[in-house]
């Protein structure tokens, strides 16, 4: 399982009023925080997982190529910083295929988990569970190519 290294004193806090749960202020000589990947959906080849680290024009570049090799649906998903990049890459794709669009946007919550590991032998280990943002966005050829 890949998991990402992160700096516990580098998590952000949420100033919301209201959050009932506590922020996670882990000392980074005592602990280190292992964000698991997130439960991935089945990839099919009109499945387009969107982030933040690939290019903008790449991941639009890809979707053109979808449609225009034919495919009728390419499905999107977005999670956390990357659900505006996706409802932007689904928008410039409709005005580029204006008559041919329609799209189904569904937002959800996506339940991840961190791992919490201690740097001192005296310290027990422990999972952080968090929530996150995401998009999931067709877009569904309405009339085939002719």
């Amino acid at each position: 399982m890949k998991t990402e290294d992160v700096k516990p004193g580098s998590a952000k806090k949420s100033s919301a009023k209201g959050n009932k749960r506590p922020s996670l202020n882990l000392d980074p000589e005592e602990h280190l925080l292992r964000k698991r990947l997130p439960p991935s959906l089945p990839k099919t080849e009109t499945t387009v997982y969107v982030n933040t680290k690939t290019p903008y024009k790449a991941q639009f570049v890809r979707c053109c190529k979808l449609l225009d090799d034919g495919h009728t649906c390419i499905t999107a998903y977005g999670l956390g910083h990357a659900v505006p990049t996706a409802i932007n890459l689904a928008l410039h794709l409709v005005d580029d295929y204006p008559a041919l669009m329609k799209i189904n946007t569904t937002t959800h919550t996506v339940h991840l988990a961190d791992d919490v590991l201690p740097l001192k032998d005296e310290l027990d280990s422990h999972v952080n569970h968090r929530n996150n943002s995401a998009v999931k966005i067709q877009l569904i050829r309405e009339y085939p190519i002719c």
